[in-house]
């Protein structure tokens, strides 16, 4: 099957950025037999989701019929999603690697240090003490990227909705490592539902410990990845591609 695919950065990438995704670039054009497209959040406007997957609607989606792979780092993954979600018969898959589909806390500059602190104290104690914000509630609108990055809370409550009922269309494929500081594997990822498959990039022994707090249908990869180094683990680097190369069949659960 012809398809292309579709890279989306995560949000404090620049453009000379394309470097540190060249690894998943070159993955990506060793299996598309159509075009292979890099697309920087930087450029997209920063924090600002809607303006992003519109632009991106109309320059990839809009006046064509190209099937599409798309993958997204960080919060390009969310804009991934909501590409998928408009166009879910055209998307073969999303890719996400350290998305946060339920959130983060770690996104409001105004309010970041205390809820960090609230957010590792939770990961400390697997959850035992939990933080639940609303985040168009509790940041102060002083900046228009504070209001958009608040604004997420909505956009990720709409694509875990969508996966949670989706049953044909698309597929999601969700990566998280266990020393993600700023996406929690055991309450900021792993969105749920029929088509959707997550992954934890973590060591035999931090894996057993999460264990008992993850989300059931959950991957193991025995290995170390954070929020930026995921790009560039060679484990997951192979899962994509076995993904991307299997993408015209009916694509299985993958596991290394």
């Amino acid at each position: 099957m012809s398809f292309s695919t579709l890279t989306i950065s995560g949000t404090l990438a620049p453009p000379p950025s394309r470097v540190y995704y060249e690894p998943i670039l070159h993955v990506c054009h060793t299996h598309s037999k159509r075009n292979t497209f890099f697309e920087t959040i930087f450029l997209l406007g920063l924090g600002d989701i809607v303006r992003a997957v519109d632009e991106l609607d109309k320059k990839y989606f809009i006046g064509n019929k190209d099937t599409f792979v798309l993958l997204g780092h960080s919060q390009g993954g969310l804009i991934a999603s909501l590409l998928a979600m408009r166009h879910p018969t055209r998307v073969k898959a999303v890719i996400a690697l350290a998305t946060p589909f339920k959130g983060t806390t770690w996104v409001d500059p105004v309010n970041m240090p205390i809820r960090g602190i609230v957010e590792l104290i939770g990961r400390i104690t697997l959850g035992k003490v939990r933080l639940k914000p609303t985040l168009r509630q509790m940041i102060v609108p002083v900046l228009p990227i504070v209001r958009d990055l608040g604004a997420h809370s909505d956009v990720c409550e709409s694509i875990v909705t969508y996966l949670e009922e989706q049953i044909a269309g698309h597929k999601t494929f969700a990566i998280i490592g266990s020393n993600d500081m700023l996406v929690f594997p055991h309450r900021s990822a792993n969105p749920v539902g029929p088509l959707v498959t997550n992954y934890i990039v973590a060591p035999r022994s931090e894996y057993n410990r999460l264990l008992p707090v993850l989300p059931p249908h959950l991957e193991h990869i025995d290995s170390h990845a954070g929020h930026l180094s995921i790009v560039l683990n060679p484990k997951v680097l192979a899962l994509i591609d076995e993904i991307v190369s299997n993408i015209a069949d009916e694509l299985p659960a993958y596991a290394l």
